[in-house]
This record gives C-alpha cells, structure tokens and sequence, in this order.
C-alpha cells in the first residue's frame, strides 16, 4: 500500500533515549510503497504526554527529522534513510515512547543548524548528578501494601526499592529471614578522581518496614562507616560526603548493615529497606560509551561560550542541541583526533540554559518495534457493546460480541488499535478511559452499555520483576486505604465523563467485565462458557450459601436466604425464621468445627449436581475461602484452588459473589492466579461468572452489597449481569460514600450482559387480612408485600351475599413490593367478602401461590354501632368554677384506635391525650391495644376575663373516632365550663426536736 493521504501511518517504537534511524528497506517491509514517498513531505508526530488526572488525550506535536537521500532523487530509495532523536517516557505506565511516520500534504520539519561560532577556554569538568534505583538490579522489591497515599493519580507513592529486606536479627526458623547486610554497587562514568576536586555527596535514601526503631550503619567502597537512626515506618535520608578520591568510575559498593537496637529483638526484628543511592560528583568531559549529555543550567555552565568533549572511539560525532527535543539544533562543531580517541568542540551561545546530546552515528539504535497503525475509521462509529482484546485474542473477542448482535450494536477491538487512537500507540489504561468517554458521547441515550476487557492485567506496568504478569489489557491500579496500592475495572466507570461517579455510572446504563484469559485458548474457554450458558430446570432453583465460621457471616446469609424465593431448593418450609435456610444449600464452616468433616467436598458436590447461584461470606485469602479446624487440630481452607480439581459440573454453571478480601486479586504483580480467575478459567466446568473484590474490605460493607445484588436478582427483575452488580455498587455507595473504595474494588469476572435465568415468578410473602379471618374491621386497608417488584396488579372484593364488586384504590410504595388496597366504601358488618389478587412482574411472569394466598375470604366484625364519648371534669369537679389546669376525662361506651381520636377544644389549648392501661391503670400516650379512656392534659385554661369581657368559656367534645370493628362515632356529649383562678395555702414547715 502506497504511503498516501488516508493510509495507516507507521508507528516506531523507541524504548530509550537515543538517536534512531529508519531506512527505505525496513518502510518497504511493513507496507510503504517506497516509489511513492516523497521525502521532503514526511513528517515524524509524537503524542503529547498526558497530565494526570486527564480529561482527554495527549495533542499530537511535530518532531523534526533528518533526512538522508543517498542519490538525491527526492524519493524514498531502500537504501535512504531517517534520522530522529527519541525520548522515551518516564510515567507510570510506560518508559518507552511512540513516533508517527506520515506522508503529510506539506513539507515535514527537519533538523536545523544554529551558525552559533567556536569560543575559546571550553571548561574541563563539571558536576553532575547520578541516581541509582531498584531498576539497577535484576528483581527490586514492590512494598504493594505499605501505609500512605501519594498526591492522588498523577503521583502515586513509589512503592518499589531496591533489594529485600534488612533486618539485625531474625528467628532462625524462619525460611525467609532477611540479612543483616546487603552491598549495592553503582557506576560514576568520567569521575574526575583527582586531589582538590571537590567532595562527592552519596545520598542514601532508606524506609522502615516494621513500627519500631531501626538503626543502620552505611560505608562506600570500605570507608568508616555512618550510622544512623530512625522509627517506624517513616522514610531516613542519609548523607554522605566523601573526597572523589574515594570513588572510582566503575563499581562502587555502598554496604548497609541492620545493627541491633534496645527495640529490637529475634521475635521483633527491626527491618527495613533501601530505596535508592543519589551521587552528586565531578566529572570530566569525556565521553562514557560513545555519549555524552550536558544540561549547562543543571552544571551552571550557562555562562560558557563553548565546550569540549573527548573520549569518543570514532570521528563520525554528531552534537545535537536538544533544548527543544522536537526542534533539534546542530551547533558549529569540530572534530580532531585526541590521543587513543577523538575530541569534539562546539559553540555555545553565552547566557543561553541548553541540553546538548553528544555520540557517534556508531551509537544509532533501531526502533524497539516498526508497524503499521490500525485503523482509526472504527472510532466513529463505536457501538454500545465493545470487547477490548488482547493480543492473540482478537477472534474470541468478535465471538462474544457476535453473540450479543441481535441486543444492540456490538464489536470487539484490539487492545493496541485502542492505544492508537487515543494515546498515540502507547500503553495507557486512559486509553481505555478515553475510549469509553467516546461510546458514552455516541451512546448517551442508550439503556444499556457494556465493555469486556479480555486479557490478563498487572500491576506491573513497567514490567519491573523479573517474572512479571503480562498486561495484556491493563487495568488501573489507585491506592487503598486497606491494602495499598490494588487494581479496579471500576476506575473506568467512575471516570465516564457525563457519568462520573459509579451511581451515575449505573444510572447511565453502563457495565463493566473482565475475562481474565492469558491466551486465545483460556479466551476460548471463557466464551465457550459466556455463549453457552444456560440453566437447566433441574438445578434452576438451587442455590448455595457459604459461611465461615463467625456468627456474623451466618447473618449475612439468613439475609439473603430471605431474598431467595421460599420455594427454592426443596421449598418444604418457609424462610421466615433465621434458626433454619430450608430454600437454599448451606454450608457453614462452624457446623464443621472440630470434625473430620470436609466442607470443600461438601461445595463441590452442590456445585457439581447444579447451583445456578453460590455465595460465600467470610475471610479470604486471593486463592481460597477462609479456613476451619479440623478434628486433628490442623486448620484447612474451607475452598480453596487446591480444591478446584473436585469441580465436574460441566455446563451447570454457577455465578460465584464474595463478600471477603482478595479473591479478584487478579492482577497482582507476580504471576500467580487468583480463585476468580481459575473459576473462570476452569474448562468443563468452574463458574460462568463471578464478583469478587482485588483488595481488602469490611463485612458491613460487603453485607449492604450482597443484599442489594441478591434484591437486584430477585427482587427488581434486573435483565443482565452487569447491570445488576453495577446497581448493588451504587446502592452501597449511596447507603455512606465510605463504600466508595469497596465498590472500586469489586470486579465482574464475565459478560456483563450474561442474562439472568432465575426461576422467579412472583408471590405474596404477608397478608394482613388472613385466609378465613374474622371479626375483620369495615374500614380495612389491604397491606401485601410481595417478594419482588411488580409491575401491575388487579385485586378483586366480592361481597358474598349480593355479588357485588367494590371499587378499589391502590397505592404502591416506589420499590413496588409493598401494596395498600383500599374500598371506597365501608364493608358491611357481619358480611362475608372473598379478596383476590392477580398480577405480573416485570418480566410479565404471573403471581402464583406464595407464603400468603392470592384468595382468600373473612368476615368482617358483628359490631355495626360506632362509638359514644362522654366528656367531664377528672376526679368530678365543678365545672362552673374549674382550676385552670384540671384534667378532662375522655370515656367511650367501647374500646377505640387511639390514632383515630380528635378532640375538640374551643377555644384552642395546647395537650395531649394519655390513654388508660386496662390492667395497670397507668396513662400514656402510646399504649398497647385499644383503650376506652384517655385523660386531656394541656397547658392551662385561661381564668378570668379577656378585656373585661365575659369569662371565659370552654367547649370541648370529640369529633372523631373509630372503634375496633371500624365504626365511626356514633356521638359525643360536650363539656362546657367556667376556670377559675386557684387559690392554694401555703404553711410553714416545722421541725420538731425529739
């Protein structure tokens, strides 16, 4: 394909700092038509880095080229070729960079030469800075849980160091123990190691591991030694100075050794880690390995008007100012020959900060990798339902998303055509972001949208160990509170623009899911189970639930046993009561306490004979489910990888939820498994799916989640798998944003659009008028609760003796499992009435019989004669010259509903009405059945006259009332009376001598 307007651009990855050549050969090889390019319109783009946190991608910048045309055609020969300075990045996903070849519509740019002239006394030395890190050595140590946060996404705190552990003294036992002393060399390339020359600075920069006091001594190549002490687990920095005559260029050693402290002992050892050396020293100008670089700001060279570099092997040196790495300068240079080697000199504008690169073409690199860029036609068009692959795994990839074709638009991508179109070719997990910013843009409306993330990730970004974990498509790793620094799915979600925060997410119909497959075939395997899946009549209605061995665990799953619906695994007993789960398979690792039972088998075994849902509450571990006692005395696990082997259900698949810490922790940095992931790894059987947390969590936390997903699935109807762990994310959210790290952690290892099969037609669990009831009051309000969210319901009142239908009022609460159902009209006394009840849930399935009936007939109560009150003074006073705060006495011919009460007083007085214990005789205001007589305490009438009027008269009466059997009041005397002022005597007290 000729390299012309619309076609894919070539891709070069660098992954150092250096000089880079391409030729016409290597341009031919990925698919140029070399005839067609015209050299003078190539132009070379970087991607701008993006700042973190970002909003959108990084802009695309010209970078200058050097273009060598052997024959001077114009035109790209296979032996031309083009020089490019590369800088590679330093960001937390990535050290190498990516530059865009295109044939533009204009000419590119090229290097420039600066006409800056020769000075004269160039400088002979200079000083410099040297860092030594973890990346020195072959396997540096990730602290991934140490305490603390960084400044948020854009500066994480470094959580790697170099080498393990030191520590003065240790139990011998132990397998692991750390040494007391550890050696860490590094080079200083042309030291100047000369009398006079200044000092040298070693900076030390150590980190406590354990909470007690540490103390350690440092010595450079055998010099006396430094000690220094410190506590906990705060950092220690460690200065150093040293004559250069100290050092040499090549293998300095920096031996550190844990002493011993009065805190520290075998049984608490103090421990502790380096993180790196920092050098600042002298040195000459003189080539190390063919380079040299020069920062004149940095060494305060500035004021220079020229410099000298010798030591290179070749005369072919190239001086290259890189104040502008995009816009490169090539200064007046000379080169001569100097001894064994050669010498360059160069000018230099006084006064001017600049970068200046200096090697020979020997030192030219070939880009890492030259490709082709994907397509980008694909982004305009995104659909609602997209499969990110990664490598290899391209075709399953378009299996899945052909599978869900005839739902919504669906397609699927590789994972490097993601991180070309939004960050120019390079690893990012913001590409993934961006790319969801982007359906969301297109898909605003839609009901439901979905990403699966297909692949394996790591929290390993810059492949730093020595076995690391692919990243096959990355998730993001932030730092916890509880754990460190762990990956979240989530993030994405969390960042949709138009949709930030996960409620909104959910609320935007959005979804997350990760197979985590490392390869096509374990891919295969995955959507082999995701395409397949189905629930078969004879385990459609099982369901198991794990509990380790703590009360609190068990509450968790009586709770959601209460959820699942009564007829479910041998349906002979209602769930009403906790002592017993008689609608779902239990295993509860306490019943298993101190037997030579097997709890592990026991999991197997309902799993393998079909459970469409399996939950376990408790501890975790990443590869196992908590751990019980076993009669020998030895602790097991209670489920465990080991245990994995026992699993042949085949296609009876379960989807897997944990309230626990650490079974999603997929993407740690070392290369092992976790449970989740070999659940759905596991060919022939496993789970189609399961929602299991990467980090830590509290079982409050987990408790408010599980109950929610369980009422998602069985009582909201909710379609997919997705959208029903997304909804109990954002509920828990909602309930305390606290939850917000816990929903970060959760991840769905599935298809998020996996469709919910779940036997679950609806039913009455409570009636508050019973099937034969009696005594039923006129004036009855029907309450049902239902054991899930409907959509419509026609209830039906039948007067027995007449036929007659009464009119009906309904009024749902807004979940719609609970119903009040009034008459219009009063029910007859002593009438029989048949009530039913039809409806449909949301998915249009029908009522059918449940914990309460759908029909049912009563009788309401014989008493047709409302209620009669009588009005007076308590204790019998005369009402024509009452105390201004006597109490009135309120007293029905038969008991009433206290609520339904009003009293009349006129003019108005502020009280209350305490109500009669029959038994004990007390008053109250909140008493138990329905009294008969109440007591009218207030604030006090008024005495007297009010501006010399008439005294004051008061009225009082009741107005309303309603006794047991519904009658309104039948009628009510009133009580009129004339207060007066009290008159009270008061007497001393006399205390009498014995």
């Amino acid at each position: 394909t000729a390299a012309q307007d619309g076609d894919p651009p070539v891709l070069l990855h660098v992954d150092a700092d250096g000089l880079y050549q391409v030729t016409g050969t290597e341009l031919g090889v990925v698919g140029w038509n070399l005839s067609e390019i015209q050299l003078a319109r190539l132009q070379l783009w970087r991607t701008e880095e993006i700042t973190i946190p970002a909003e959108k991608a990084g802009n695309q910048i010209e970078v200058a080229l050097l273009v060598r045309d052997r024959d001077g055609d114009g035109v790209m020969d296979a032996d031309d070729s083009l020089l490019f300075y590369g800088l590679a990045r330093e960001s937390r996903f990535t050290r190498g960079n990516v530059y865009k070849l295109v044939l533009g519509d204009t000419d590119g740019k090229r290097w420039m030469d600066s006409n800056v002239g020769l000075g004269s006394n160039p400088p002979v030395r200079l000083r410099t800075t040297v860092e030594a890190t973890e990346d020195a050595v072959e396997r540096p140590v990730y602290w991934q849980n140490m305490p603390g946060k960084g400044a948020g996404e854009e500066s994480p705190l470094d959580r790697w160091f170099w080498g393990g552990r030191l520590a003065p003294a240790y139990p011998t036992s132990a397998s692991n123990a750390p040494p007391a002393t550890r050696t860490y060399t590094f080079d200083l390339p042309a030291l100047t190691a000369a009398p006079g020359e200044g000092d040298a600075t070693v900076t030390v920069y150590l980190k406590g591991y354990t909470r007690i006091a540490h103390r350690a001594q440092l010595a450079v190549n055998g010099q006396a030694g430094t000690e220094t002490e410190w506590s906990g687990r705060d950092a220690q920095e460690v200065v150093l100075t040293l004559p250069s005559t100290a050092l040499r260029e090549t293998g300095n050693s920096l031996t550190v050794t844990a002493l011993l402290d009065g805190a520290s002992s075998v049984d608490n050892p103090s421990q502790f880690l380096l993180d790196r050396i920092r050098v600042v020293y002298t040195k000459d100008f003189v080539a190390h390995r063919d380079h040299f670089a020069l920062d004149t700001a940095a060494a305060d060279l500035s004021g220079q008007g020229s410099f000298a570099v010798s030591g290179f092997t070749t005369a072919d040196i190239l001086v290259l100012d890189m104040t502008d790495p995009d816009q490169p300068m090539r200064p007046v240079a000379v080169t001569e020959a100097d001894g064994n080697g050669f010498r360059v000199a160069f000018g230099h504008q006084a006064g001017r900060a600049a970068a200046y690169r200096i090697l020979t073409l020997g030192q030219v690199r070939s880009p890492a990798q030259i490709r082709l860029q994907h397509d980008d036609g694909w982004v305009k068009n995104l659909p609602a339902y997209m499969v990110v692959a990664g490598p290899g795994m391209e075709e399953q990839a378009t299996r899945l998303a052909a599978h869900h074709a005839g739902q919504a638009d669906s397609a699927a991508v590789a994972i490097q055509a993601v991180y070309d179109a939004y960050t120019g070719g390079n690893f990012s997990p913001y590409a993934i972001r961006f790319l969801l910013d982007q359906m969301e843009d297109q898909h605003r409306d839609a009901a439901r949208k979905a990403v699966v993330l297909m692949g394996d990730a790591s929290q390993d970004y810059l492949q730093r160990l020595s076995t690391p974990q692919p990243n096959y498509v990355p998730s993001f790793s932030f730092e916890s509170t509880l754990f460190g620094e762990i990956s979240s799915d989530q993030w994405y979600l969390d960042k949709v623009a138009g949709c930030t925060a996960l409620g909104l997410a959910a609320e935007c119909g959005w979804s997350i899911g990760r197979l985590p497959a490392e390869d096509a075939q374990q891919a295969a395997a995955m959507v082999d189970k995701m395409t397949g899946y189905g629930v078969d009549a004879t385990w459609a209605s099982r369901v198991l639930l794990v509990a380790d061995n703590e009360p609190k665990f068990e509450t968790v799953q009586h709770e959601i046993a209460r959820r699942i619906p009564f007829y479910y695994h041998n349906g002979t007993a209602a769930n009403a009561a906790d002592e017993a789960i008689d609608n779902a398979i239990t295993v509860f690792a306490d019943t298993y306490q101190g037997t030579d039972g097997n709890p592990a088998q026991a999991i197997a075994t309902a799993i393998n004979q079909g459970v469409v849902l399996a939950n376990y509450v408790g501890h975790g571990e990443y590869f196992a489910w908590g751990r019980w006692t076993h009669a020998d005395g030895g602790e097991r696990f209670i489920f465990s990888r080991e245990d994995l082997d026992r699993l042949v259900n085949g296609d009876r698949l379960p989807i897997i939820t944990v309230g626990n810490c650490l079974n999603g922790f997929f993407a740690g940095p070392s290369a092992r498994s976790a449970l989740s992931e070999l659940m759905l790894r596991k060919a022939e059987g496993g789970a189609v799916a399961m929602l299991a947390p990467t980090g830590f969590g509290y079982p409050t936390g987990h408790r408010l989640l599980l109950n929610n997903f369980y009422a998602e699935l069985f009582a909201r109807d909710t379609a997919t798998l997705g959208t029903a762990a997304q909804n109990a994310l954002a509920e828990m959210e909602a309930v305390d944003p606290y939850w917000h790290e816990l929903a970060l952690t959760y991840i769905l290892f599935g298809d998020p659009w996996l469709p919910i099969s779940l036997s679950n037609p609806p039913y009455l669990t409570f009636s508050n008028v019973p099937d034969g009831g009696t005594n039923i009051p006129r004036d009855v309000a029907f309450e049902l609760d239902f054991h899930k969210q409907m959509a419509a319901i026609t209830p039906q009142l039948v007067q027995e003796s007449t036929g007659r239908e009464l009119a009906l009022r309904i009024d749902f609460t807004d979940d719609r499992q609970h119903v009040t159902i009034r008459p219009d009209d009063e029910l007859f006394c002593s009438e029989g009435y048949t009530m039913s009840v039809q409806g449909v849930d949301v998915a249009g399935t029908a009522l059918r019989t449940g914990l309460a009936p759908t029909v049912w007939r009563f009788t309401t109560a014989g008493d047709c004669d409302g209620p009669r009150a009588t009005v007076t003074l308590f204790g019998g006073a005369n009402r024509q010259a009452a105390q201004a705060d006597v109490p009135i006495l309120v007293a029905f011919n038969e008991p009433v509903r206290p609520d339904s009460v009003v009293l009349s007083v006129v003019p108005l007085v502020n009280g209350a009405l305490l109500w009669e214990d029959p038994i004990s005789g007390l008053y109250t205001p909140q008493p138990e059945g329905n009294p008969s007589r109440a007591l009218f305490v207030h604030d006090g009438f008024i005495t007297g006259t009010i501006d010399g009027e008439a005294p004051v008269l008061y009225a009082i009466s009741v107005d309303a009332a309603v006794d047991v059997a519904g009658n309104q009041l039948a009628g009510s005397d009133q009580l009129v009376l004339r207060p007066v002022a009290g008159h009270r005597l008061y007497l001393p007290a006399v205390a009498r001598e014995e």
